[in-house]
């Protein structure tokens, strides 16, 4: 986390502390208070929305949710442009502020990697929360874009992410008790009720296959995400690279 600079998506680490007392350090981290509560909670405040005018409450609901899950993927964006992956997205990690913007938190499983690609060593620890952890994470062999040992973290956290935009959009899990079953062939059945976009951006960062997942910055890039009107996030035609604004070692 130490790399990680300041973004208004991503909860902020201002100091480190150590306490050395008979032998014995602990650690102390100073982090951004963040009065709002967990992404869970906003879904439900939100799950009784009613007609306004020519809208109903279920397009209410998507473009509500719209707001807040762009916001996670520009939080996502910016850690993976520090070189971090966080391996442990779900909905108890995302905290929302008293202005109602979405914030990730908890980076204890995060991890390192190369931002160049040919440095990078894939990732080969099997951890996260069983419901929003990658198919590739869990099988074994574990499935890496090289072919071999490992996954890759950035992959990992867009399939997270996309089991969290299932669960805003839904209300509900995409996957049961056969889960890795489920995963790695999923049959989907959507309710007409959220919009084609919606629909095909789930399906996208949820394919099974790390190497044809949707990455990241192409999540932001969906149209779904970019029919966002009368927001603080703009059309753009790329996403800017910010690592400049991450912390180096």
């Amino acid at each position: 986390m130490m790399r990680i600079g300041r973004h208004r998506n991503v909860v902020h680490l201002y100091e480190v502390l150590e306490l050395v007392q008979d032998s014995k350090s602990t650690m102390f981290l100073i982090l951004e208070l963040v009065r709002g509560g967990e992404l869970f909670d906003l879904i439900s405040s939100n799950s009784g929305s009613k007609r306004k005018g020519n809208v109903s409450g279920d397009e209410l609901h998507e473009v509500t949710m719209r707001k807040f899950f762009s916001e996670l993927a520009s939080g996502i964006n910016f850690i993976h442009q520090c070189g971090v992956a966080h391996r442990d997205l779900k909905p108890e990690v995302t905290n929302d502020d008293e202005e109602k913007t979405l914030k990730i938190a908890d980076f204890g499983l995060s991890a390192a990697f190369a931002l160049n690609p040919a440095d990078n060593v894939w990732q080969s620890i099997t951890l996260g929360s069983p419901h929003y952890v990658a198919p590739e994470i869990i099988s074994h062999p574990p499935i890496s874009p090289k072919g071999g040992g490992g996954y890759d973290g950035t992959k990992a956290d867009v399939w997270s992410a996309g089991v969290i935009l299932y669960a805003m959009l839904f209300r509900s899990l995409p996957f049961g008790e056969d889960l890795l079953q489920e995963m790695l062939g999923p049959h989907w059945f959507f309710p007409s009720e959220i919009s084609v976009e919606g629909r095909d951006l789930i399906v996208a960062m949820l394919n099974p296959n790390p190497n044809d997942r949707i990455t990241i910055d192409m999540v932001l890039l969906h149209p779904w995400i970019q029919a966002m009107k009368n927001s603080s996030v703009k059309r753009v035609s790329s996403v800017p690279k910010m690592s400049g604004l991450c912390m180096s070692g």
